[in-house]
């Protein structure tokens, strides 16, 4: 096992025949149980300036229980002398839910550090999460990850970082509408509804979100709020939701506060969720009426998976008129009709929830990590500018996420993590939430969009779409290779380089 561990290219000392590590990409889950990649010695990472980037480091123990008692960043030295700063360097662990159903554990929250046991025969990786700073300087960065084994064994991973010359804008290119449960929040955060607790803890949910360019639905005070300020002028805010009130008046002042302020291109009313009936329908409609008598123009949302059921109208039909932001489920997305819808001035968005299942990209916990990351590869091919999603953190179907994350059990008792991104830090002594795995991948996700972005800007939508075609084929077809993403995420990067400097900018 000694020579496994030198040809990894481990530094720091033996460590006899007890112990292997390696590394991994964060778009990949390593299970308790999965098998070690000799040779991968190094955590190689790439990325734009303002970015987040992550990847792994896998600890397996061979004959006997390991205690790990830290792990430390050390800065990355750069070009020129220049660093990127151990603050800007997030270790955390990988941790593991039981699907019950699949008798199987899944990786995907990711408490902060601290120590743990690992049992023969068992992985843990440790998710290493990289800032690149609007100022740094672009190109290779190096640097080590310090692991110390409780006998006062200490590994050294080393790390190599390449920044690429241009920056993610703060403001993201894709809107973005996430629910966020307050009830939810109150109950596993042990915290009074209503109270400035509750308030206070909220808003660490919501500032999480943001960082992860997701807009909540809803900010922490109302729009009427002085303190709104803070939140709508924030660029990384793409939308918030207005209540819809039976109360024109209520409505009213809302929104001429929001045309006040200049917030009203980011306001939407959703007045009614996925109508089926023909009674869904007319109260749509009826509440349509009213936020429109306020000014016909305003943003309304009321996402779909099928027609109605009192007709052969299609929902783009039947919808028509009443909304003007088109928001289907993906399974049920028609591309050339909202296309049209788009091109006559309307907004084009999809969802997900508790469908569609594989083979579509979804967030549940069971799909492979790719599949969360993916679904905005596909937003940007079918020029989709907005995602919804119903909930971070719908736990209101369980007694405890962390042991059970079977949220939505009344419409499907196997399926786990619909509706929840995120982990109470209560139980674990973390005073706010948790991030998942899946939450990073989505993060990921909204970034490779805003390389599609640039490259669409720079270069035409020609070459966006030979880009989108390497990764995937339609909703249903696509890479489950990290190593190609990360090739053709690589290809466009250096094609933005190119143009920029073309460009002198």
């Amino acid at each position: 096992m000694l020579i496994i561990l030198l040809a990894l290219g481990v530094v720091g000392g033996t460590f006899g025949e007890d112990l292997l590590v390696w590394t991994e990409p964060a778009t990949l889950k390593v299970f308790k149980d999965s098998e070690p990649k000799i040779g991968r010695s190094r955590l190689i990472l790439h990325c734009a300036r303002n970015e987040y980037e992550s990847g792994q480091i896998v600890l397996r123990a061979e004959e006997k229980p390991l205690r790990i008692t830290n792990v430390k960043a050390y800065p990355l030295k750069g070009p020129r002398g220049s660093t990127i700063g151990a603050e800007n360097i997030q270790i955390r662990l990988v941790g593991y839910v039981l699907v019950r159903h699949e008798n199987k554990f899944y990786p995907d929250p990711l408490p902060p550090f601290r120590p743990f046991e690992i049992q023969p025969g068992e992985n843990q990786p440790l998710l290493v999460t990289v800032y690149v700073p609007k100022e740094a300087i672009a190109g290779r960065y190096t640097g080590n990850i310090e692991i110390s084994l409780e006998d006062k064994r200490r590994i050294e991973v080393p790390i190599s970082l390449e920044v690429w010359d241009f920056v993610l804008p703060d403001k993201p290119s894709s809107e973005t509408a996430f629910g966020l449960w307050e009830d939810s929040i109150s109950k596993f955060e042990v915290v009074q509804p209503g109270s400035p607790e509750a308030k206070a803890m909220y808003e660490k949910y919501y500032w999480l979100l943001v960082e992860h360019r997701i807009s909540p639905y809803s900010m922490p005070v109302d729009i009427l709020s002085p303190e709104a300020d803070r939140y709508l002028n924030d660029p990384r805010v793409t939308t918030f939701l207005i209540p819809y009130s039976d109360d024109v008046e209520e409505m009213r002042k809302r929104v001429e506060y929001a045309r006040k302020k200049g917030w009203l291109d980011k306001a939407y009313f959703y007045p009614l969720d996925e109508p089926v009936t023909k009674e869904h329908y007319e109260e749509l409609k009826r509440r349509v009426e009213k936020i429109k008598s306020i000014d016909p123009n305003l943003r309304i949302v009321s996402p779909f998976y099928r027609g109605p059921d009192f007709s052969e109208e299609t929902a783009y039909e039947a919808l028509d008129g009443i909304i003007n932001i088109w928001c289907a489920v993906s399974s049920y997305f028609d591309p050339q009709k909202q296309l049209a819808k788009k091109e006559r001035g309307e907004s084009s968005w999809w969802y997900v929830c508790c469908g569609p299942g594989s083979p579509y990209a979804n967030f549940h916990i069971t799909m492979d990590a790719i599949d969360h990351r993916i679904l905005m590869w596909q937003q940007k091919k079918y020029r989709v500018d907005g995602l919804l999603y119903w909930g971070v953190n719908y736990w209101l179907g369980t007694t405890d996420p962390w042991e059970d994350m079977a949220t939505v059990k009344g419409i499907n008792p196997d399926l786990y993590g619909d509706g929840s991104l995120l982990y109470p830090g209560k139980k674990i002594g973390v005073d706010g939430p948790i991030a998942s795995l899946r939450l990073e991948m989505i993060r990921n996700g909204f970034e490779d969009y805003e390389y599609l972005t640039l490259l669409e800007k720079m270069v035409g939508r020609e070459a966006v779409e030979k880009a989108i075609d390497e990764v995937v084929t339609d909703m249903t077809h696509f890479t489950k290779d990290p190593a190609l993403l990360e090739k053709v995420r690589a290809k466009i990067a250096k094609e933005i380089e190119k143009r920029k400097g073309r460009l002198g900018k």
